[in-house]
């Protein structure tokens, strides 16, 4: 039977939409995100058991343990660079809830009497980030 090269070029772009939105999906939970309505340890137990996969080995050719180090050290850097630009910029420092089945969101501003001391926890929280992505990596 002859290949059909359509056929293996949409079976290789199936397999990319599946492990995108695995890798996607991991990325959110690791940073304490709801997924689809899933709890995060559930969502990151999931999709790690797929990394470490034969389907997922037989899908690509990239390292599952590798994949999802990269992507925690990716999530990490993002919050470490939101962080450093919140006390780079002399604005307003605000915080944003999410709307909940028992709460409405909302968005909070930072007194500026607090900013100084909402600086130094942010700072603590930047040196946690950097260390987490020193030992992931």
């Amino acid at each position: 039977m002859k290949k059909n090269k359509y056929n293996d070029k949409r079976l290789e772009n199936l397999a990319n939409a599946i492990i995108m939105q695995a890798a996607r999906d991991y990325a959110a939970a690791y940073m304490g995100e709801y997924v689809n309505g899933q709890k995060p340890e559930i969502v990151i137990r999931e999709c790690e058991k797929f990394f470490r996969s034969k389907w997922f080995e037989r899908l690509t050719n990239i390292d599952g343990s590798w994949l999802m180090m990269k992507l925690k050290v990716a999530e990490l850097q993002k919050a470490k660079n939101i962080f450093e630009r919140a006390l780079a910029e002399d604005a307003p420092i605000r915080i944003a809830l999410p709307r909940t089945t028992t709460h409405d969101g909302i968005v909070y501003t930072i007194p500026p009497k607090l900013k100084g001391k909402f600086h130094k926890i942010m700072i603590g929280i930047i040196k946690q980030l950097k260390e987490e992505i020193s030992e992931i990596k």
